[in-house]
């Protein structure tokens, strides 16, 4: 399980704690529970933060990744251009264009 759903999970959680916490609010106990919705509300609110971060970084990992992959491809393609100039340098072809040798 990823960190995502790990975290989605956990939020579920927390709702569901907060949604049973709501039903028992008229018990002797309702001051005690109204700060325990209060953290979980806080805890909840925390956690989708750290989901908006992680899904911002996976944006930028993903962004830097197509970046590095057309770099990659443009310096593969100036590889193959100096390799072919250098075997027309070889041939000779590239003298006898310049010098008419």
């Amino acid at each position: 399980m990823s960190l995502e759903e790990l975290l989605h999970s956990r939020i579920s959680q927390l709702e569901s704690q907060v949604a049973t916490i709501r039903l028992s609010a008229t018990s002797q106990h309702s001051y005690q529970e109204a700060t325990d919705v209060r953290k979980l509300k806080k805890e909840r609110n925390e956690l989708k933060d750290v989901i908006q971060g992680i899904e911002t970084e996976l944006l930028q990992i993903q962004m830097d990744t197509k970046t590095l992959a057309e770099d990659r491809d443009n310096f593969k393609l100036l590889y193959e251009q100096v390799r072919w100039i250098e075997r027309l340098m070889v041939g000779g072809i590239i003298d006898s264009l310049l010098y008419g040798t």
